[in-house]
């Protein structure tokens, strides 16, 4: 949960383009601190096809048990094959 419409997310950027592991990326479509669009262009910054991006309702707030556990078996599945 980022967005590079924060300040000082330049390093961010740069960053993500460097990733090589799978990432799961959640977004909440009532985020008071980044737009979606700067969640979106940081998504899409990272290379690659091992990546999912989670909309889920609501506003910015830590993620619920169950976005963890989806969040653990998408890694499960990517370093897994299953």
């Amino acid at each position: 949960m980022w967005g590079l419409n924060y300040p000082d997310s330049t390093p961010l950027l740069k960053a993500a383009k460097e990733v090589r592991c799978p990432v799961y990326f959640m977004h909440k479509t009532e985020d008071n601190f980044f737009t979606l669009e700067g969640a979106l262009e940081l998504y899409n910054a990272l290379p690659g096809e091992n990546k999912r991006m989670l909309l889920l309702p609501g506003p910015h707030a830590e993620a619920t048990p169950e976005q963890i556990e989806t969040a653990l078996a998408f890694l499960n599945h990517m370093m897994t094959g299953g």
